[in-house]
């Protein structure tokens, strides 16, 4: 019994003596030599998929807060999220809160939509515990020219931000080439969406139809009704090839020579015009030239995109709905290239889906222009800029409107 006790009171003390020694251990632990107090001081540049952080015009970067009570070495970082990360290192020198700028790196993957974002938790990796802290931070699209792969212009530096539009698809949530998303102009703020019909800044580029974002297309609105900035302009237009067009050149023509005439057959081909050509002669349907104006994996809207986006300008479904579309009181003429005043449009895809249509699907949704008669009777209007066919008699409208300059919404069907 006795060696049983000793057993118990030896037990106890070497239990005792340990806990002491943790707490001692605790006593003598020096205390963190700086803090983590905030990660919001500053948000710095942009980040675009695609697109490295760290270029030069958007360069990414986060000011955060520290509180230093002992001058010492720093290293901190965020580690990788959606390809990105966020660091900077060095030594305090001097004690205080002081500001440090971590650089991002990388290049991103997935953009934000609407008010989505990527979270990122900043540390220490030097050894001291100095806590931790997060920021985020969204991400944007760039025009599909940003970097000049098109034709190197230097004028594409476009970032849009992705909404949730009609069916959940994914939209831009502004024309291409609109004021507000361009990098370095006084109005740029990817975030802004159009804040009435007539916000200028919110009308883009005029784009022709099956062209690329090469240049012929930018338009520097100073207010709803006056621009400068306009392309030069170049005629003949050449016929789609494989290979877009890239020339920056605004193609003019007066030819209204058609594809078919009245009874279906081809006419010869010698109007002179970019973005039509005949596919299926039995169909009686048309393909457009090879270009596509919209970031990577986006495309100009069709009407199944735009089906529940029907709505007049100013209106408060207009004020509801996210898309906010907008577009001037005017075209760029094929005939001359000069700005035309006419009603609200939008470019968009046809129900056939074989080539884009302006029917006005605009912010005024003014729906006007000569009919198309679809095999079960019923019939839309479209605009002349289809050079649009009668699928009963081959009819076929002018097709110089091939050739007019109309604004760009992208759309991401899911």
């Amino acid at each position: 019994m006795k060696n049983l006790y000793i057993s118990i009171i030896l037990l106890l003390f070497f239990h005792v003596k340990a806990q002491h020694n943790v707490i001692m251990e605790a006593l003598d632990a020096p205390d963190p030599a700086f803090t983590i107090t905030s990660c919001n001081i500053s948000t710095i540049g942009w980040l675009a998929t695609g697109l490295p952080a760290a270029s030069a015009d958007i360069a990414a970067k986060q000011e955060i807060s520290v509180n230093v009570t002992i001058p010492d070495p720093y290293a901190f970082t965020t580690g990788a999220v959606n390809g990105v990360t966020f660091s900077a290192s060095g030594t305090f020198t001097t004690t205080g809160v002081q500001n440090v700028t971590l650089t991002g790196t990388g290049v991103p993957v997935d953009y934000t939509v609407g008010n989505g974002t990527f979270s990122y938790t900043v540390a220490n990796t030097t050894g001291t515990n100095a806590g931790s802290c997060n920021f985020t931070r969204k991400v944007y699209v760039p025009d599909q020219n940003y970097t000049g792969t098109i034709r190197n212009d230097g004028e594409h530096r476009f970032l849009y931000k992705v909404i949730l539009g009609p069916g959940s698809d994914h939209w831009l949530q502004t024309n291409l080439g609109a004021k507000y998303n361009k990098v370095g102009d006084p109005d740029f703020d990817p975030e802004a969406a159009a804040g009435g019909v007539n916000d200028y800044r919110a009308f883009g580029s005029l784009f022709q139809l099956g062209r690329n974002s090469d240049g012929h297309e930018l338009v520097n609105w100073t207010s709803a009704t006056t621009a400068t900035g306009l392309s030069a302009t170049a005629t003949p237009a050449p016929n789609p090839t494989v290979t877009p067009v890239n020339s920056g050149l605004f193609y003019t023509s007066t030819d209204n020579t058609r594809n078919f005439d009245g009874t279906g057959n081809p006419d010869s081909e010698t109007g002179n015009y970019y973005g039509i050509k005949v596919l299926n002669m039995p169909l009686k349907k048309y393909t457009v030239g090879p270009g596509d104006p919209c970031p990577d994996g986006f495309g100009v809207a069709q009407d199944a995109n735009y089906g529940a986006a029907n709505y007049n300008a100013g209106s408060t479904p207009w004020l509801n709905n996210p898309l906010k579309l907008v577009a001037p009181e005017m075209f760029r003429n094929a005939a001359n290239g000069a700005l035309v005043a006419y009603p609200r449009r939008l470019m968009r895809t046809s129900r056939l889906a074989l080539f884009p249509m302006d029917t006005f699907y605009s912010s005024e949704f003014v729906i006007e222009g000569g009919n198309i008669v679809y095999g079960g009777g019923s019939t839309e209007h479209a605009d002349r800029r289809v050079s649009g066919f009668n699928l009963a008699t081959g009819t076929v409208f002018d097709p110089r409107g091939t050739l007019d300059g109309y604004p760009v919404r992208c759309v991401k069907p899911l």
